[in-house]
């Protein structure tokens, strides 16, 4: 099974946000943290600051069978309020969250998704793939 969490930052959305993250103004601008629903708070962290320059991002789950490649293509259908050109591509891979240990024993990644188009050139997604 492929689980897919998603933070979303910037352009329209079409999904209602199972959680949100608020950059703190106490942290440095390449930092911010995310709410879970369960209380906890997780950190954002990113060697380029331009990425987490927006104050409000979304976070979702996804679990499916679909290989990744049919899921990323899927998800971003969703999202966008038109239709998504297919020429998505690996902006760069960003590493781990904050809490290493963690992640690799769970064997999370995290990627930056761009996805052109002329409405919103410069969208990008958080995609964490499991």
């Amino acid at each position: 099974m492929c689980v897919v969490r998603i933070a979303y930052r910037g352009g329209p959305a079409t999904l209602k946000p199972a959680n949100r993250c608020r950059r703190s103004p106490s942290r440095s601008r390449n930092e911010a943290t995310l709410e879970l629903e369960n209380g906890e708070t997780r950190l954002f962290r990113s060697s380029d600051e331009r990425d987490l320059q927006s104050a409000i991002f979304v976070a979702f789950q996804l679990e499916t069978q679909a290989p990744k490649q049919t899921v990323l293509v899927s998800l971003l259908d969703r999202f966008m309020r038109y239709s998504v050109q297919y020429a998505v591509r690996v902006k760069y891979e960003l590493g781990y969250w904050s809490d290493v240990s963690l992640l690799e024993m769970k064997g999370w990644k995290r990627f930056i998704i761009h996805v052109g188009s002329e409405r919103e050139p410069s969208l990008n997604l958080f995609i964490f793939f499991t």
